[in-house]
Formats: structure tokens, sequence, C-alpha cells
């Protein structure tokens, strides 16, 4: 980065994402005081992200997303309470999410982190950020419960959670998904290739009539399908592989006239194939779109 962008003191948009940018965030970006959008994604940056970004009073979008950064984010950063948008997927950061970050960051909308080194827990107090619109903390290390209290988020429209290490042993650890049936805005949940175990609760049909995809696959989710899963009427994606899913496919699922992507594959289904699956008109049978391998399902 060309050290003659410190003198531009008045600067409110730095942009500089998608190109080849090498080397380190340089610490004289704390001289760009008026600064609100800080955009270097999709770049070539290595080493830290420097705690003298801190001192840019006025942050509201920071986005360092699909570089090579590593090491932890500075604790002040989480401190900004002008952060709307806090980006940091696909690098190599670690460290904890604070505890206090809904707190610490109240006004936040959309918090990225995939594809990581987080570990610890979920933070409780996200839900204090009560604007979020999206939370993405796909491949991490994080264990734990989910927190049934992502629930109050109104406005929450994307949850994504794949990849990571969480835990629901007990009913009482599904709670969360109860929860989130609050939620009227949710279009996207993803808890895939954790280590969700125990019946799915009948609380699923329940989610957002505007939910577009759902992606619980690759745990250990036992029990059937619950029998009203068909009442999300816009669900596009389902994806229910490789768990130990057992008894007769919903005929409910006949209801989802939106759907063209199901993997119901690797689970312990059995009995016939629906007829009424037959009225998705939007699957797409011949290019393998939908997928019951290793089941004990029938055809007429």
């Amino acid at each position: 980065m060309p050290t003659s962008l410190a003198n531009l003191s008045s600067l409110d948009n730095l942009d500089l994402s998608q190109n080849m940018i090498t080397g380190g965030i340089p610490p004289w970006v704390a001289n760009l005081t008026s600064v609100t959008i800080f955009n270097l994604q999709s770049n070539a940056l290595s080493g830290g992200i420097p705690s003298s970004l801190c001192r840019l009073p006025s942050l509201a979008v920071f986005d360092v997303e699909a570089n090579q950064l590593s090491g932890m984010i500075p604790p002040c950063l989480y401190n900004l309470s002008s952060i709307l948008v806090l980006s940091v997927g696909l690098n190599s950061l670690g460290g904890t999410i604070p505890s206090n970050i809904g707190s610490t960051l109240p006004h936040l909308l959309n918090l990225e982190m995939i594809g990581n080194h987080f570990t610890g827990l979920i933070p409780s107090s996200l839900s204090n950020a009560s604007g979020l619109l999206s939370i993405q903390f796909e491949m991490n290390n994080l264990h734990g419960k989910i927190p049934r209290n992502l629930g109050t988020l109104q406005n929450l429209s994307v949850l994504e959670l794949s990849g990571n290490q969480l835990a629901a042993k007990e009913a009482d650890d599904w709670s969360f998904l109860t929860a989130l049936t609050n939620c009227s805005k949710l279009r996207l949940l993803a808890i895939a290739n954790n280590n969700l175990s125990g019946v799915l609760p009948n609380s699923i049909s329940n989610l957002s009539t505007d939910i577009q995809i759902l992606d619980f696959s690759q745990n250990q989710i036992s029990g059937s399908l619950p029998s009203d899963i068909g009442n999300l009427k816009n669900l596009a994606v389902l994806y229910m592989n490789a768990n130990l899913l057992t008894g007769n496919i919903a005929a409910s699922l006949g209801n989802l006239n939106a759907l063209h992507l199901l993997d119901m594959s690797y689970n312990n289904f059995s009995g016939q194939i629906p007829p009424s699956m037959g009225n998705i008109s939007r699957l797409n049978w011949h290019y393998k779109k939908i997928h019951f391998q290793r089941t004990l399902l029938a055809t007429k």
C-alpha cells in the first residue's frame, strides 16, 4: 500500500478490494481518521491486523476477507462501537470471539468470520446487537451449544455455523431451533458438519416461511423427519444427508414447490418415496439433484 495515502486525512472510503496487494496492513492507516469504509478484501495481504486501526473513530465497515492475515484480532477493534460490518473471513486468524461482542458492537449488522481458526463458544451477547442481519462462523473450531437467545434477533436473515464442533445431545440443546422460529426474516440456516445429535424438533416446521436454504447435513441427527416440513413453502435447498434419520420420507415434502436441491442420502429411511414428490416441478431428477443413496426406499 503506497505511503502517500497516509496524507489523505479527509478520505472517508478506502476501497482497494480485489487486487493483488501484498505485504501487511501498515500502521499509518491510523492517520486516515475520517475513514468510515476500510475495504481490502480479496488481496494477498499477510501479517497481523494492526491495533492502530482502533484509532479510526468513525470506522463502520472493516472488510479484509480473503487475504492471508494471521494472529488475533486486536481486542480494541471489538470496542469500536461505530462498526456495522466486520468481515474477516478466509484468513488464518485465531483466538476466541469476545463474550461481550454484542455489547461492545451494538450496531453490528454483518459479522463474517468464516474459514479461520477461531475457538471457544458462540457469544450469547450477540443478541444485544439487535440489528444483526447475518452471522457467519462457518469453518472454524467453535464448540459448545448454539445460544437460544439468537432467536431474539428479529432481523436475522443468515445464520451460517457449519463446519465447527457445536454440539446438541439433549432435547434442550435443540431449544435454539425453536427460538429461531421468532426470526421472521430468516432465509438461510446452515449447521452442517457439527456434532449435533438427538431428534430433530418439530419446531423446524415453524421456521420462517421465507426460509430458502436449510443445511443440517453431516451430523448425527436421529429420529424421523418432522411431518410438517412441507410448511416451509419457499424452501429451495434442503440438505439432510449423512445423518441417522429413520422412518418414512415426509409426504409433505411434496408441498415444497420451490424446492430444486434435495439431498437425503446416507440415512436410514425406509418405505416408499411419497408420490406427492412428483409435484415438485423444479426438482431436476435427471441431473441427480435429488439424492436418496444408501436408504431402504422403494418405488412403485
